[in-house]
């Protein structure tokens, strides 16, 4: 399973739009794809739904081990072949997070 982090600290600069059109395309070339959204506005959530993709996206609110062992966890169903990880901007704990994250295992 790949996991994808976008990230930038500014706010506005596209990750969710990224998030969710990179995950739609993998789905379209028959990726089995999830959106783990870290904005506690649930943007990538949002859109997702109001586009009607059809993609799995779960928001999340958790710490950088708490992330590490999702992913380990999603890793190990074998549900899926790629995650991609939106953030908010304005909160870089986050963005490291995910660059933190053994993406390999």
């Amino acid at each position: 399973m790949r996991v994808y982090g976008i990230t930038n600290v500014k706010g506005g600069s596209g990750k969710t739009h990224a998030t969710v059109h990179l995950a739609y395309l993998a789905s379209q070339r028959g990726e089995r794809v999830a959106v783990l959204d870290l904005d506690p506005t649930r943007q990538s959530v949002n859109w997702i739904e109001l586009a009607g993709l059809g993609l799995p996206a779960m928001p999340l609110d958790i710490k950088q081990d708490d992330l590490e062992g999702y992913i380990a966890q999603l890793r190990s169903d074998g549900d899926f072949d790629a995650v991609f990880i939106g953030h908010p901007g304005q909160r870089p704990g986050r963005h490291l997070e995910t660059l933190l994250v053994r993406m390999w295992p």
